[in-house]
């Protein structure tokens, strides 16, 4: 087999397979010839405000095709720490300057990958992240709010506000909110036959919401008078003019069937249309599944 090797040795070195010589060995870490496991990530491209926090599914694809969640065990590490890092197993935080960061997952044996984070100059805040409209009654009604940041932020005296479809003011106040709210807590609001776990509830006894067109704002104060953290309008609202759009207005809700923000929990890129999509089962007061 010497001659063999002589021959392939030209194109890279050469290790036994089957009696004949491969001239691509590698060393198992991914980065020779070899055929090796390889990494995955949830997310390959996203956008984060300043201090803002994503989740981030890492698995690991062997060589027969099985899959693993390696989430925890591998490191996530950055090319811009001002920009993006990690702060833990699955997390990627936005940093303290606007840019453009790439972070790399690694994991022993395995082919590394890698996902673009751009951090834009907007500041973290809490948001809507997930609701669903209702029928007759508002045992279907609920608004999830999130905080996607990186520390606490106070929500004292925030009110959750919703519009009608052509309203120009407030048409009413849902809820008003207490305490703070931790890195990553989320909070569900709802109606007052809503029968699954919350954490508060609005008193009208019918729907408030519009089953299919309306508005729906977290604002930093009282009813038509508070700063809008976030807000979003769905359906034929007005085209112009209407406080609650950002962007598009998404798509008109169907009963029973809850818009959440995609692709991943706080993605808000200040279009409706784009930050939502409705789904057939949510996740109310639980992370959206990556």
């Amino acid at each position: 087999m010497a001659a063999a090797c002589g021959i392939l040795g030209v194109l890279g070195g050469c290790s036994t397979i089957l009696g004949l010589e491969d001239p691509h060995p590698g060393d198992g870490s991914g980065d020779g010839g070899s055929v090796t496991d390889r990494l995955t990530l949830s997310l390959t491209d996203v956008r984060l405000a300043q201090l803002q926090r994503a989740r981030v599914r890492v698995t690991v694809v062997h060589l027969d095709g099985t899959m693993e969640d390696a989430t925890a065990s591998a490191t996530l590490e950055s090319d811009n720490q001002a920009v993006a890092a990690s702060s833990g197993p699955g997390q990627v935080d936005g940093g303290v300057q606007d840019g453009t960061a790439t972070i790399t997952a690694k994991l022993s044996g395995a082919r590394p990958v890698t996902m673009k984070v751009t951090v834009t100059t907007k500041q973290c805040r809490p948001l809507i992240n997930e609701f669903q409209t209702g029928g007759t009654t508002s045992a279907d009604e609920w608004v999830e709010i999130i905080n996607p940041c990186t520390s606490a932020i106070d929500v004292t005296d925030w009110t959750l506000v919703y519009r009608g479809r052509t309203s120009t003011t407030d048409s009413t106040l849902m809820v008003t909110l207490s305490g703070a709210l931790g890195p990553g807590e989320i909070k569900l609001f709802a109606g007052v036959d809503y029968a699954g776990a919350n954490d508060g509830k609005w008193t009208l006894t019918s729907g408030i919401m519009g089953q299919t067109d309306g508005g729906v704002a977290l604002r930093m104060g009282a009813k038509d008078q508070g700063p809008i953290a976030d807000s979003v309008a769905y359906g034929a609202v007005l085209t112009t003019g209407y406080l609650f759009t950002e962007g598009t207005p998404a798509a008109g809700m169907v009963n029973s069937r809850p818009a959440q923000r995609q692709p991943f929990d706080g993605r808000d890129d200040d279009d409706n249309s784009m930050d939502f999509a409705q789904v057939t089962t949510g996740t109310p007061r639980e992370p959206n599944a990556p």
